[in-house]
């Protein structure tokens, strides 16, 4: 099993190393495991977890419907105001 130190894992993942602490704190990066006073992740799990169909939203994103795309009637302007 290869473990990845927080850098590690930014630099893969295209994040900061702050951004990648701050899940591993929260308990919202899958395998992250403090050995001594150090975060590791497990590569494998992150990957796992990447590649699965269903990954968790993060935490106080908003799951928002977008408007169907019917268009609407255009309407008359009046006097040159939109």
């Amino acid at each position: 099993m290869k473990l990845l130190s927080p850098d590690q894992l930014a630099e893969a993942a295209s994040l900061s190393p702050a951004t990648v602490r701050d899940l591993c704190r929260r308990g919202k990066l899958p395998g992250a495991k403090k050995v001594g006073n150090q975060w590791r992740i497990s590569e494998r799990r992150f990957l796992d977890w990447l590649e699965s169909d269903d990954p968790p939203a993060p935490e106080g994103a908003k799951v928002i419907e977008l408007p169907s795309r019917k268009r609407r009637a255009s309407r008359a302007t009046t006097g040159g105001k939109w």
